[in-house]
């Protein structure tokens, strides 16, 4: 993919001094190893610092700036590669199916995006060495800024990096911090005062904003803050003998406890999950607090710079600040109070994420128990609403898995996975998917809950089977299909044999997918499941097709028809699609095109991508076997545009192979070729066995066309070898395995 111009994280309010670091920084510029570090210990502004730089250096870098916060200090799992490479290669413009598997590959990519472009990437809050060394560009014109509590000293013994100290504000600094945000005329009325107050601060910024932000908002003026400073200072270093951050404790403990107790549960309960933020609903959940006046107890504790307002609904809190509310609701809170906390919290975002996949017509989760009293599900009115709530809530819902999936309940974990799995295909890389879906059947596994590893054996086989892993695919849903027996679980059984029925019609042996489809359906009828009987139907018509059984093929589409109704949803586009391939495999074809013009009307309504272009190319289908090539090209040549967009990589083969066999029979073989080149690699990396069949079948005609009667037989005997236990017949529309 093109990689756009990446820009710029925003510039830091109340930036002050630092004259010395900043041309320390400007000298990394001149280094011959494009790598900085910015070292120092917490709550000294090294990440401000950072984001100042890389805006007053902005035009020495003109293709963009990219900053990742690594965690490597956080209270949650540091991020790794297998993390960061995904975030940095969205950052490049990358979409998420655009992304690989694996992080070699992810790697090669991102080299290849920056090679020979001139970027600034910041990587925030390291310490891992060799992840740093991961992420830095091999562009000799881009530089990478790295910062750090640790010194990192193997990056600047073994790579050469430049490192620059970051130590506590200078006096003049931090004066000129603390007028800043209490007003300068306060300093000048007291500037004895002032002077002890930063001394009391250390010279932190985050100290010393904390200790601003409470003085503005009281009466008693820096004096009284100053004298009880002293006191809770002098206390702080009794309890805590080392600590580098008891300025900051001790200005911390000042503003918690001019809170009233309502809003200090509510900030308590801030840090029960890691993350850097939280939505205004979710802080509400966890506290057991309606919304309204959630809102009002956070602003109070923004107010005294406990948290800051990061628009959109959300409140935001530097680490140090996390980790004490952390220590807050450890120490104040029950194990009990916590463990509900936690609950409602986690609840919040399965209810949530559901409702949001519902209200875009993406999934409908079965077995869903009912949401927790308090957690207070978001509700959505359209795609777009639901939509951009996950992705503004994406990092605290990866970090939600994370954190269920370590310490528990795993079935929140999993719970989460499963009914993402719809989401992570529209709006997330499938790398993703397949490292959080990993880390909750690992949690399923250690817990013995035998319906959770159902769950993510079915979930690993999707993010494999949309990744055209289809051996791999089939594999997970059989190792499903056996537990969910073991477990006595009706849907998580019928579920595993969708997954591998399609798998197997895909892989061009419809005759062991038969039985399958069969048993899924058989089961769903027993549990009332109209949703995915209305699926099973769909695919047992598509099934059908691959067996060149088209009056029954008509028939499981028209019954799918019948139950849907006359809503427009993917159901019935793809149940259309089906009905039309039918009538074409018996030449009626203005029938066929009947049905296709109804489904592509349901297409633009529902904002089906998917289906719209399995559409298209049944109609270049259709009307090339009706003898109307040229009605047929634009069809084919849409689908494929299409197909493209929406990464539909079987409908990409299969436009491929139309458009091959249109440019044959108009005598551009060449192109033809071209055409059936570009279907092979598709269907290599896919495992799409019924398009590797037909892609020789047309690249023996292109044989035979162009004076090879030989090869023309070996690409005919290859066909033949490969469909024994299969046919060539078109297979129609699948639904993928839910």
């Amino acid at each position: 993919p093109a990689a756009p111009r990446p820009t710029p994280a925003p510039r830091p309010r109340r930036f002050v001094g630092r004259d010395a670091e900043l041309r320390g920084l400007d000298a990394a510029l001149r280094t011959a190893e494009p790598l900085a570090l910015l070292v120092g210990p917490a709550g000294v502004g090294k990440s401000a610092l950072a984001l100042h730089w890389a805006h007053r250096v902005a035009d020495r870098f003109p293709d963009g700036q990219l900053f990742l916060d690594l965690r490597g200090f956080d209270d949650a799992e540091p991020m790794g590669p297998e993390e960061a490479l995904p975030l940095l290669l969205q950052g490049l413009g990358c979409g998420p199916r655009d992304i690989p598997l694996g992080t070699e590959a992810q790697t090669a990519l991102y080299r290849t995006l920056l090679a020979d472009r001139r970027v600034l990437v910041v990587l925030d809050d390291a310490a891992d060495p060799a992840t740093v060394r991961l992420l830095r560009p091999a562009s000799t014109g881009s530089l990478t800024l790295v910062t750090s509590r640790d010194k990192l000293s193997g990056l600047v013994t073994l790579d050469g990096a430049y490192r620059v100290a970051c130590d506590v504000l200078d006096r003049t600094g931090a004066l000129e911090l603390i007028g800043a945000v209490v007003g300068a005329e306060a300093v000048e009325a007291d500037p004895a005062a002032a002077a002890e107050l930063v001394e009391l601060c250390d010279r932190l910024p985050l100290a010393l904003c904390v200790a601003g932000s409470w003085i503005g908002g009281s009466p008693g003026g820096i004096r009284t803050y100053v004298r009880d400073l002293a006191d809770r200072g002098r206390l702080a270093r009794l309890h805590v003998e080392g600590e580098e951050s008891i300025a900051v404790r001790a200005a911390l403990d000042m503003s918690y406890g001019a809170l009233p107790d309502a809003a200090r549960r509510v900030f308590r309960r801030l840090g029960l999950l890691p993350g850097t933020g939280r939505s205004l609903r979710a802080a509400a959940a966890a506290a057991h607090t309606d919304e309204a006046a959630t809102a009002d107890l956070l602003r109070l504790a923004q107010r005294v710079h406990l948290l800051h307002d990061a628009g959109h609904g959300r409140t935001a809190w530097h680490d140090l600040v996390h980790e004490y509310a952390r220590d807050r609701t450890a120490a104040e809170d029950t194990a009990a109070e916590r463990a509900a906390a936690v609950e409602r919290l986690l609840d919040h975002y399965v209810q949530s994420v559901v409702n949001a996949a519902r209200t875009a017509g993406l999934y409908l989760m079965r077995d869903r128990p009912d949401a927790l009293d308090g957690s207070l599900p978001r509700e959505f009115r359209t795609t777009e609403e639901a939509y951009d709530w996950f992705d503004a809530e994406w990092d605290d819902i990866a970090a939600a898995i994370g954190h269920a999936a370590e310490h528990g309940p795993a079935r929140f974990a999993w719970g989460l996975v499963d009914a993402l799995q719809d989401l992570f295909h529209h709006r997330r890389p499938l790398a993703d998917w397949m490292r959080l879906a990993l880390l909750a059947r690992a949690a399923a596994e250690r817990d013995g809950d035998l319906r959770g590893q159902v769950a993510m054996h079915v979930s690993v086989g999707h993010a494999r089977w949309r990744n055209g892993d289809l051996r791999g695919a089939l594999a997970e849903y059989e190792q499903a299909e056996e537990r969910a027996r073991k477990a006595d679980w009706t849907h998580g059984e019928a579920v595993a044999l969708q997954g591998a029925a399609v798998t197997l019609k895909l892989l061009g042996e419809p005759l062991r997918a038969l039985p399958r489809y069969r048993r899924a359906l058989a089961l769903y009828r027993t549990l009332g499941e109209v949703r995915s009987e209305e699926v099973m139907l769909i695919n047992m018509a598509s099934l059908n097709l691959a067996l060149g059984r088209t009056d029954a093929a008509e028939e499981a589409a028209g019954a799918a028809l019948a139950l849907i109704g006359a809503t427009a949803d993917h159901h019935r586009a793809l149940a259309l699609v089906n009905l039309a391939l039918a009538r074409q495999k018996q030449a009626r074809f203005a029938e066929a095109e009947a049905a296709l013009r109804t489904c592509f009307l349901v297409c633009r309504d529902s904002g089906s991508t998917y289906a719209e272009a399995v559409a298209l190319e049944t109609l270049g289908r259709v009307r090339a076997d009706a003898g109307q090539d040229e009605r047929a090209l634009p069809a084919y040549e849409d689908a494929l545009a299409i197909s493209l967009r929406a990464e539909n990589r079987n409908c990409q083969v299969d436009s491929l192979v139309g458009l091959a066999a249109l440019k044959l029979r108009a005598g551009r073989a060449d192109e033809a070729a071209g055409h059936l080149d570009a279907a092979f690699e598709i269907a290599e990396r896919t495992g799409h066995r019924t398009g590797h069949i037909e892609i020789l079948v047309e690249r023996a005609a292109v044989a035979r066309a162009t004076g090879l009667p030989g090869v023309a037989l070996d690409h005919l005997d290859s066909a033949a070898r490969l469909a024994v236990d299969g046919s060539r017949s078109r297979p129609g529309s699948t639904w993928p395995p839910r």
